[in-house]
C-alpha cells in the first residue's frame, strides 16, 4: 500500500514538473525528499523492486564522476560558479540515475509516456485561458493564478510573444507527439487508450503556440525535428524512407501543415510571414541593435578566445570569459549552452558528455529494432530529446532540475530496454 501511494504521489510530482517548472521550488523539494524516503524504505523491504542495467549505471556514473571532477577543477580555479553547477551537473544526475532504477517495466513507461501527454493538455488548457484573457480580459493578468504559472506577454506591432514556465514542455510535445503520428500512423500500436485524433489535436495544439510563442530555440527545433524524425525512425526501421514515405514527406505532411498554419493564423490573426522574419532577425549577430543577437556573438566570441587558452580541460565549471558574463546575475550561465561547455570542460569533458547522449541514442534506436513495445515510447523519445537538446544550445533548459527528466526519461527508457534484452538471453 505505501508504494502504491508513493507511486501516485510521484505521478503527481512529475505532472507538477511538468506545468510547474521552477516553481514552488521548497514544496517540491519537501515532497522529493518524502518520496526518495518511501523508495529507501521500498527497496529495503522489497530489493527486487529496484533493476538498473550495469551498462546504463556505469556511463551515468562516469559523467557524474567527469561532472565532479570539473567541479572540483572549478573549485581549484576559484571559479564564481563552482558551488551553483554542481547540483545541474552532479547532483541531479545522480538522484535521476537512482529513480531510474525503480522504473522496473514498460508499463511504468507507458504510465509516464500518458502524463507527458496529460501535462501537454493541462499547459494547453491554461495557456488558452490566458490567451483568451488578453482578448477579453476576464481576469486580472496579474492574479495569483497566472502568476504560479508566470504567464506574461501579450500582443503588439509584431506580433504575439508570450512568456510560460511549461513553454519547454511544447518544445519537447511537439516533436514526441509528432513523431508517434509520423512513425505508428497506419497501426494500433501507439500509447495504449489514446487514439490517433488525440495525438493530431494536441498536436496542432502544440504547433499553434509553436506560431505565437516569439522563441526562435522552439522554431529551431521544429525544423530541426523533422529529418531528426526520419533519420531515427529510418534506422529503428519503425519506418523506412521509401516511395510512400517520400511522398508523405514532400506532399502529404507539408499541405497538412500549411493547411493548419493558415486556419491558425486566421483564427489568431497573425501574420505568418512574419514569423520568418522574426526568426531570422536571431541570426543578425552584425545588428547592434539586435541585443539578444549581439549578445550572443559576443560571447561567443569571449568564450572561444578563453578556451584556447585551456583547450583540453577548459576553465572548470562555474567559470565566465573575461568581456562577456552571463545574465542574470550569473556571470557563469551563458545561453550559448554547448560552447559554454566546450569553454568550461574543454576538449575532453565535451566528447565525454557528446559521448554519453550519443551512446543514449544508439541504444534507443537498437532496442526499438529488437523491441517493438519499447520502441513505441523510445522512438518518439529519442526524437523529441533531440530536438529539446536543439532548443537548448541557445537557451540552457538542462542546467534546470525540472528539465532533466526529458535526458533522463530516455535512459529509464533504454534501461528497461536492456533488462529485458538480458533476461531474454539469459532464457535461451
Amino acid at each position: 500500500m505505501i508504494l502504491k501511494l508513493n507511486k501516485l504521489f510521484i505521478f503527481i510530482f512529475f505532472i507538477l514538473m511538468l506545468i510547474v517548472p521552477t516553481s514552488f521550488q521548497v514544496e517540491r523539494g519537501v515532497a522529493l525528499i518524502v518520496i526518495n524516503f518511501f523508495l529507501l524504505i521500498g527497496l529495503l523491504l522489497k530489493p527486487s523492486i529496484f533493476r538498473i542495467s550495469y551498462e546504463l549505471l556505469l556511463v551515468s556514473l562516469f559523467c557524474i564522476i567527469t561532472s565532479i571532477f570539473f567541479v572540483f577543477l572549478g573549485a581549484v580555479k576559484d571559479t564564481p560558479g563552482y558551488l551553483n553547477v554542481a547540483t545541474a551537473y552532479a547532483v541531479w544526475p545522480l538522484l535521476f540515475t537512482w529513480m531510474i532504477g525503480f522504473v522496473r517495466n514498460i508499463g511504468i513507461l507507458d504510465a509516464f509516456s500518458k502524463l507527458i501527454i496529460t501535462g501537454i493538455f493541462l499547459n494547453s488548457v491554461i495557456f488558452i485561458i490566458f490567451i483568451a484573457n488578453t482578448f477579453f480580459a476576464f481576469f486580472d493578468p496579474n492574479n495569483i493564478f497566472f502568476s504560479a504559472f508566470d504567464l506574461r506577454g501579450g500582443i503588439s506591432d509584431e506580433g504575439y510573444e508570450f512568456n510560460f514556465l511549461g513553454m519547454g514542455l511544447y518544445i519537447y510535445g511537439l516533436s514526441y507527439v509528432g513523431t508517434k503520428l509520423y512513425a505508428f500512423q497506419e497501426s494500433n500500436i501507439t500509447t495504449k487508450n489514446i487514439s490517433n485524433k488525440y495525438y493530431l489535436i494536441i498536436f496542432i495544439i502544440c504547433f499553434g503556440i509553436l506560431l505565437i510563442s516569439g522563441r526562435r530555440g522552439f522554431i529551431l527545433a521544429a525544423l530541426f525535428a523533422v529529418p531528426i524524425c526520419i533519420l531515427i525512425c529510418h534506422l529503428s526501421e519503425v519506418r523506412k524512407i521509401n516511395t510512400k514515405t517520400l511522398k508523405s514527406l514532400f506532399l502529404k505532411i507539408p499541405i497538412f501543415l500549411i493547411f493548419i498554419g493558415l486556419i491558425l493564423s486566421f483564427i489568431l490573426d497573425y501574420n505568418l510571414f512574419s514569423i520568418g522574419s522574426y526568426f531570422l532577425s536571431g541570426f543578425e549577430f552584425s545588428d547592434i541593435y539586435n541585443s539578444s543577437s549581439s549578445r550572443r556573438k559576443e560571447q561567443f566570441i569571449a568564450m572561444i578566445s578563453s578556451w584556447q587558452e585551456n583547450p583540453f580541460f577548459g576553465k572548470g565549471h562555474g567559470a565566465f570569459a573575461e568581456g562577456a558574463k552571463g545574465s542574470g546575475g550569473q556571470p557563469w550561465a551563458y545561453e550559448l549552452q554547448y560552447v559554454a561547455i566546450l569553454f568550461q570542460t574543454g576538449i575532453v569533458g565535451f566528447l565525454i558528455y557528446f559521448g554519453s547522449i550519443t551512446w543514449l541514442v544508439y541504444k534507443a534506436v537498437l532496442i526499438s529494432k529488437n523491441n517493438s513495445e519499447i520502441g513505441k515510447i523510445a522512438i518518439p523519445a529519442t526524437v523529441a530529446l533531440l530536438s529539446f537538446l536543439v532548443a537548448n544550445a541557445t537557451n540552457p533548459y538542462l542546467l534546470k532540475f525540472d528539465y532533466l527528466w526529458t535526458l533522463f526519461f530516455l535512459a529509464a527508457i533504454v534501461n528497461v530496454g536492456l533488462i529485458e534484452s538480458n533476461n531474454r538471453k539469459k532464457v535461451t
